[in-house]
């Protein structure tokens, strides 16, 4: 839903009040008559360390407006004074701390500037309940936008109108923005009643977000409805979501299904991511993990960062779609390009599986080679085992005859 823009206050000059005029009139009377001395003597740097030292003096002394000007001059680096804007910084707290506006505002714009927008609206607070203009145009500017306090339009409204009081410019233009905006009110709903998409686009806006007019989203669901029903896609999403995550209706799984299937099929690519977790989920379907991958495809294929790791793990499953790691690869690298951090995780664990398996199909070579190694081994101990006997029994062959002839040669002599 738009916002409205606001844009920072013009940070004029508050009107000071005349006993302040008075002190910086001897503040300044005194620092120049310092700085003027050193000046006659020809030393501008020593000049501007006498105006520093008068001023800490008052400054530690308690003067607020010292303090502040102390703030200023470190903060800004102004006449010759070194910036540095923790010690203009730590000056400004003093003096805010003691109650002083113009101090407190200004240190909620440094809290603003430095991304502490729940510190700067605690000063800013202090200043604007003392009637600083600026201060209750910043806090008017965070209550509208919701900027470190609780979003509260009414409220924001009410500090920017005694900012506007006082003349601030910003809170000025601003407020006419928001009472032409009311005037337009009118005019869109004929619009809207009239079948205008674009007005009842702007009505949800206006309903929805508080825009001139109170939050009312119940009128906003009605007038999305109503864009919906006439075929804005976008509409058709937004409303799905509105059943889905319960927002100011009851949770209707079967009615966001129907208008999230609308705007998938005019090619909404978050409708079809979610409308590919309502099928593998089964919520307010029958769980389909085939129908579920298709309309995952239809989003991944638009760069859609889960649909993309969601098909990754299909294929890498075979979930709803048969078994491909190389289809699995490709998706989930597509996904971490994109940088969603499961893809990076899942191709991570995959490398480390493809490293785990390569070690293990090489330990497994290894030990086939060295079983073959032994196996071969073996066989030519058995070979020469083999040709051993043999040369035994050719041996024993020999003898045998020897032994034969003898025993016939001595038979033979013995007749």
């Amino acid at each position: 839903m738009t916002n409205l823009p606001l844009n920072p206050p013009n940070s004029s000059v508050p009107t000071v009040p005349v006993p302040v005029v008075i002190v910086l009139a001897i503040v300044a009377f005194l620092g120049f008559s310092c700085y003027a001395y050193y000046l006659v003597n020809g030393n501008e740097n020593a000049a501007t360390l006498g105006l520093l030292k008068r001023s800490h003096r008052f400054a530690e002394q308690g003067d607020v407006r010292a303090q502040f000007l102390l703030g200023l001059g470190y903060y800004s680096g102004l006449d010759n004074i070194p910036e540095n804007k923790a010690e203009g910084k730590k000056w400004f707290r003093i003096a805010a701390e003691q109650g002083d506006a113009l101090s407190q505002r200004v240190l909620g714009e440094i809290y603003s500037d430095e991304g502490d927008a729940v510190e700067a609206v605690q000063w800013f607070r202090k200043a604007a309940e003392q009637g600083n203009a600026e201060a209750q145009a910043y806090l008017g500017n965070c209550y509208y936008n919701g900027e470190g306090v609780s979003e509260d339009k009414t409220e924001g409204i009410k500090w920017l109108r005694k900012a506007a009081e006082q003349g601030q410019e910003g809170a000025i233009d601003f407020l006419r923005q928001i009472d032409s905006a009311v005037d337009d009110i009118s005019t869109l709903r004929t619009r809207a009643e009239q079948g205008d998409v674009e007005a009842q686009i702007f009505l949800i806006d206006y309903y929805s977000d508080g825009i001139a007019v109170p939050p009312n989203y119940e009128e906003a669901i009605k007038w999305l409805r109503k864009a919906a029903e006439q075929g804005d896609v976008e509409a058709q999403y937004l409303l799905g979501a509105v059943y889905y995550n319960g927002e100011h209706v009851s949770k209707n799984y079967a009615e966001s299904i129907q208008w999230f299937r609308k705007a998938a099929a005019q090619g909404h690519v978050e409708a079809q991511a979610v409308l590919g977790d309502c099928y593998y989920g089964g919520f307010g379907i029958s769980k389909n993990d085939t129908e579920a991958m298709r309309w995952y495809r239809g989003a991944a294929e638009q760069g859609h960062a889960n649909a993309q790791f969601s098909l990754g793990v299909a294929y890498h499953l075979g979930i709803g779609v048969p078994e491909n790691k190389t289809e699995s690869v490709k998706w989930f690298q597509r996904a971490a390009e994109l940088g969603h951090e499961g893809a990076v995780t899942a191709l991570t664990q995959i490398q480390n599986e493809a490293q785990l398996a390569e070690s293990a199909r090489r330990r497994a070579d290894e030990e086939h080679r060295q079983a073959m190694q032994r196996a071969e081994l073996r066989r030519v101990e058995n070979e020469a085992d083999a040709e051993g006997w043999k040369q035994v029994g050719e041996a024993a062959k020999v003898g045998a005859a020897v032994l034969g002839g003898a025993i016939l040669l001595w038979e033979w002599f013995n007749q």
